[in-house]
């Protein structure tokens, strides 16, 4: 009997260890879970500060460098564009090559120029339609949108057509605030948008060319659909004044020839002035662009770049919407008054070679461009560069924590964040060999 009791307390004894060890096991499992929620969370404020010091790092670049309007490479100017280290976090710059004919195989690393964009408050209906993926609908719709009437135009869409929705609303008869705005308008389904590029790093990557294997949608054909997303803008826009603030030389405002006689005559002297007049005549204050006044002006390169940034044509504190020539992508160059993609290509090819000086105006265009092309383009481009749009990446400790945010900053005097948008939803961008990179240490740690 006694032998019977040793055997029930031993059973007992062995239930109990057991029990103790399953506890044991199941508060170490917790804390284990509790210690890399902990350690997540830790990388994941890592990388938003990371974030944070790319935008201040970005600010000091511009004060730094001070180009007034010029165009800002930061690899070209020395500054890191990828895997930056701040302590044990790393932040990126994700960008595009601008001057690529193709589509690059792997991630572009660089601060984009806002200019370089088509913008959807000023681009017509013609020039919407020509972007990459658009659909004429959408465009109508764009135009329909922002304009401050109710008049539906052909194929676009109003405040009747957005009332029948599940989720009524009005059309907003105003400007775009974001691209994201965009989303709201009929026609904007997310192939058109976005195309295969879901995550919008501009590279085929390769859930994006698996047919229906996974998600995006693509038709694994090898070549990426980048979407319209990518090409468009609501922030492009030059101060409509000269570098010491005073007002520029409007070519058709009703003082012109008295105002571009005392330009002229300061910096090139009064002889110029007479010139210009007898090349001009009539059409002297009636110039659809500063391009357009150039060709008839008579002037030699060297001496209209004397004067070129303090003459406009338009009224108001801003120029708004004007593409970047020397900054923007094939599309975008295919989609301006006149530019047909051959011309586009050989637009790139040529700015490849352009000196610094030549890339500050857009003189450079007419070896290219015949004059009636010229005289077509030129109210819708510039050589300048007032925003920039950093798609900033940012992981923690080993990889973790990853953070994406889009950031605009307009860089007039002072430099300031005008825009800022979470993209971390969109999914790692890339590629997985950084991403392998990134979490090298993340099994042992483990």
């Amino acid at each position: 009997m006694r032998l019977d009791r040793r055997g029930i307390v031993f059973v007992v004894l062995l239930w109990a260890i057991m029990a103790l060890t399953t506890v044991a096991i199941y508060f170490a499992h917790s804390s284990r879970l509790v210690y890399l929620a902990s350690e997540s969370a830790a990388a994941g404020y890592q990388a938003e500060n990371a974030i944070s010091s790319a935008v201040e790092y970005f600010l000091y670049a511009i004060q730094t460098e001070e180009p007034e309007g010029k165009y800002l490479d930061l690899e070209t100017d020395g500054y890191e564009v990828s895997q930056v280290p701040l302590g044990e976090a790393r932040f990126w710059f994700l960008g595009w090559d601008r001057n690529a004919l193709t589509e690059p195989s792997s991630p572009v690393y660089t601060a984009v120029d806002e200019a370089a964009k088509l913008n959807i408050n000023t681009a017509d209906q013609e020039m919407l339609a020509a972007l990459p993926g658009m659909t004429s609908e959408l465009a109508a719709a764009i135009v329909d949108w922002r304009d401050t009437d109710e008049e539906l135009s052909s194929e676009g869409a109003e405040s009747a057509d957005y009332l029948t929705l599940d989720t009524p609303y009005a059309a907003k008869n105003s400007e775009f605030e974001s691209i994201d705005e965009i989303r709201l308008l009929h026609g904007a389904d997310p192939e058109i948008l976005y195309g295969e590029d879901r995550n919008m790093n501009g590279v085929l990557d390769q859930n994006e060319n698996d047919g229906d294997a996974s998600w995006p949608p693509d038709n694994e054909d090898g070549i990426l659909q980048t979407g319209i997303m990518r090409y468009i803008t609501v922030f492009s826009r030059e101060p409509n004044t000269k570098s010491d603030g005073s007002n520029k030389v409007n070519l058709r405002g009703q003082s012109a020839r008295s105002d571009l006689q005392t330009l002229v005559s300061e910096r090139l002297g009064g002889d110029v002035f007479n010139q210009i007049i007898a090349n001009a005549g009539n059409n002297l204050g009636r110039p659809d662009s500063v391009l357009a006044f150039y060709l008839s002006s008579g002037l030699s390169e060297a001496q209209f770049r004397e004067i070129e940034n303090d003459l406009t044509v338009s009224e108001g504190e801003y120029r708004i919407g004007a593409v970047n020539v020397v900054t923007a992508p094939l599309a975008v160059l295919a989609c301006l008054p006149g530019i047909t993609g051959e011309k586009a290509e050989e637009i790139v090819n040529a700015r490849l070679s352009l000196t610094d000086e030549q890339r500050e105006s857009v003189l450079w265009l007419t070896t290219i461009l015949d004059p009636d092309t010229c005289r077509l383009v030129g109210p819708h481009i510039t050589a300048q560069s007032w925003q920039y749009g950093l798609d900033i990446v940012a992981v923690g400790r080993n990889g973790r924590g990853f953070r994406r945010e889009f950031v605009v900053v307009d860089v007039e005097d002072p430099p300031t964040v005008i825009f800022r948008r979470d993209r971390s939803r969109e999914g790692w961008p890339l590629g997985d060999e950084e991403l392998e990179s990134q979490t090298e240490g993340v099994a042992s740690s483990r």
